[in-house]
């Protein structure tokens, strides 16, 4: 073998070594400021909820003492530069006792959004509602959601397949055995559309918390199930087809059943979906962070991975969305920051591959910032937390754009630079 072919052989191990040691991409993204979102600062604002039309966002969030009565559900529209658009204004009209837990979706153009309300239905709390236009204009009264009143039905969870909305929300007793998920399909008049109706299968001890998103035609539904894997609480899921029909058997989203595995978060790129947890023990240290793809049929792409890198302590309460391909998870981490909870962030591909790496959201790290929102308005992400004593009372509710481009192969320039340099040296070879 000749010295050229020698070179040429050993030249072009070393590239392909390299290429192979950066065949992992990093997310082409910028963080923007993080600004306050409320404007009334007195007391608690905090469980912000957000989404987005395509263009602006609508974040909601509750507020203690706001609306004379303990708690209410507060709402501001912030344009696509982050200008607050108008003022920030009451949605619930009943005001007597509480009123939060909102949560919120659009079908594209309008909003849809509930909570829950205590008493409000004659016992304890109930699942009500109210549409915002694209304007901001509140559409109609605030109506009531659930059917069955007896005893609590609460923490609401919403989605569109831009056209209708399904509702979930967990009741208490309505399935023989404590808390079961049920869902109400509502059309974009604010009608309902057919009964409530049960999803879990499974009735025994608790079914409840529920999260629910659409892949532009149907619906996923996750939950929490208290003893089904045979350990504590597991992550739950069951298909409902864009006409409301249950469609297949519910199924185990967690892999690990060893201890607690639950509050999932969910959202479709408009294919698939990503299902989010978070898992006690499994990283070796307290909660970590957990997720599973799941393709249109149901069934698993992958297996379940660990999202969070820095596994110390507990890294919580995670919040999904999808740029229509990528996803961005947010959760809250204790101590990263050095004080308490922050707000991180990790972008994952449509195939679970992760684009770079997490990062710091929040800026202001005394104290606690905590349970994150996302949601994406075709261009950019926002994202929204509670942020304590950062507003000079209590908790208050904060956001932070990040514009996102995608993800690229980092730093190929070099290799590509080598291989061409060993191509010019194999071809000057052949050439004499």
């Amino acid at each position: 073998m000749t010295k050229q072919i020698k070179l040429f052989s050993i030249l072009y191990l070393i590239a392909i070594t390299m290429l192979s040691a950066v065949s992992g991409y990093a997310a082409n993204y910028t963080l923007g400021t993080e600004f306050q979102i409320n404007t009334y600062t007195t007391g608690f604002q905090g469980n912000s909820s957000i989404a987005s039309n395509g263009s602006d966002f609508l974040v909601t969030w509750d507020s203690n003492g706001q609306d004379g009565d303990r708690e209410g559900v507060y709402g501001q529209r912030i344009d696509s530069s982050g200008n607050s658009v108008g003022n920030e204004f009451r949605i619930n009209t009943y005001t007597t006792s509480t009123q939060g837990a909102p949560a919120l979706a659009s079908n594209g153009q309008d909003y849809l959004i509930t909570w829950d309300s205590n008493g409000q239905d004659g016992d304890y709390f109930g699942v009500y509602g109210r549409r915002i236009d694209s304007s901001g204009n509140l559409t109609g009264n605030e109506f009531q959601i659930n059917t069955y009143t007896t005893s609590t039905q609460g923490a609401p969870a919403v989605a569109s397949n831009g056209q209708d909305y399904l509702i979930t929300w967990t009741s208490n007793g309505q399935d023989g055995d404590r808390e079961g998920v049920y869902g109400q399909r509502i059309d974009s008049s604010g009608n309902s559309v057919g009964n409530e109706f049960r999803i879990n299968t499974y009735t025994t001890s608790i079914q409840g918390s529920p999260a629910v998103a659409s892949n532009g035609q149907d619906y996923l539904i996750t939950w929490n199930s208290y003893g089904q894997d045979g350990n504590a609480y597991g992550v739950y899921g069951r298909k409902i087809d864009s006409s409301g029909n249950l469609s297949g058997n519910e199924f185990r989203i967690n892999t690990y059943t060893t201890n607690y595995q639950f509050a999932s978060s969910i959202t479709s790129n408009g294919q698939n979906y990503l299902v989010t947890w978070h898992s006690y023990g499994q990283d070796g240290d307290g909660y970590g962070v957990y997720g599973q793809l799941i393709d249109s049929n149901g069934n698993f792409i992958g297996a379940e991975f660990l999202i969070n890198t820095y596994t110390t302590r507990g890294q919580v309460s995670t919040a999904v969305a999808s740029n229509g391909e990528d996803y961005l998870i947010t959760w809250n981490s204790y101590g990263q920051d050095g004080d308490g909870y922050g707000v991180y962030g990790q972008f994952i591909g449509s195939n679970g591959n992760f684009i770079d790496n997490e990062f710091l959201i929040s800026t202001y790290t005394t104290s606690d910032q905590s349970t994150p929102s996302v949601a994406y308005n075709g261009h950019d992400f926002l994202v929204t937390w509670e942020s304590s004593y950062q507003d000079g009372d209590s908790d208050g509710i904060y956001g932070k754009f990040i514009s996102y481009d995608g993800s690229v192969i980092p730093e190929p320039a070099s290799i590509l630079l080598l291989l061409s340099g060993i191509g010019f040296l194999f071809g000057k070879h052949y050439k004499r």
